[in-house]
């Protein structure tokens, strides 16, 4: 296949606005990650599943497509450390998710939330706990966070066949309900068969 129109597809993907299917993709790769108990009734009242809390943390933190991208390489490669765990939380997939979108944000942008913005955003885990979920996430990728061509293809061609029985005339990453992205613009570079999400100046992040 030609690298060009891969390349195409992958800048088309990053440089879209988030779309509910994006949204989708992300939740479902999120909880397959680790097996966890599911929530019983009382949980329900505290801790959102994980189909809603994903959706919830990216508008709230107004995340890009390409950070959603990155944060899937790093999901499936974590997936590959942990899958055989069993976790006795129900909740192990929306702290496994929300590490996962911290470090990501930090590893593709010059500048973002500290993690008290992110325990802001979940409305669920004080300060202490998100920071714990940063370093236990670095400790279980055992700081192998480099992104490569190879990674984001394998990615693209993941998420494009996911939509394949859903494939209308219209272009598949695009969406008139798709969620706006405020505070990071991206753009794409390739060094050294090496990827990274630029990310621009930034809103300063308000209490």
């Amino acid at each position: 296949m030609d690298s060009r129109d891969l390349h195409r597809r992958l800048v088309d993907l990053i440089e879209q606005p988030i779309s509910p299917q994006l949204l989708s993709y992300v939740s479902h790769r999120a909880s397959l990650v680790i097996a966890s108990p599911p929530l019983n009734h009382d949980d329900h009242s505290i801790v959102p599943s994980i189909q809603h809390f994903v959706p919830l943390l990216v508008q709230r933190s107004c995340v890009s497509s390409g950070t959603l991208i990155g944060s899937l390489v790093y999901l499936d490669r974590l997936q590959r450390r942990v899958a055989t765990v069993p976790s006795s939380s129900p909740c192990s997939c929306q702290r496994i998710f929300l590490a996962t979108l911290i470090v990501t944000t930090k590893v593709l942008h010059d500048t973002s939330p500290k993690n008290r913005y992110w325990a802001r955003y979940t409305s669920l885990f004080p300060l202490e706990e998100v920071n714990i979920m940063e370093r236990q996430f670095l400790s279980l990728m055992d700081f192998q966070l480099s992104i490569t061509l190879d990674d984001l293809f394998h990615v693209l061609y993941a998420f494009e066949a996911s939509l394949m029985p859903i494939l209308s005339t219209s272009h598949p990453f695009s969406s008139s309900h798709a969620i706006p992205s405020l505070h990071h613009s991206s753009g794409v570079s390739w060094e050294d068969d090496s990827y990274r999400v630029i990310g621009q100046k930034q809103k300063p992040f308000v209490l």
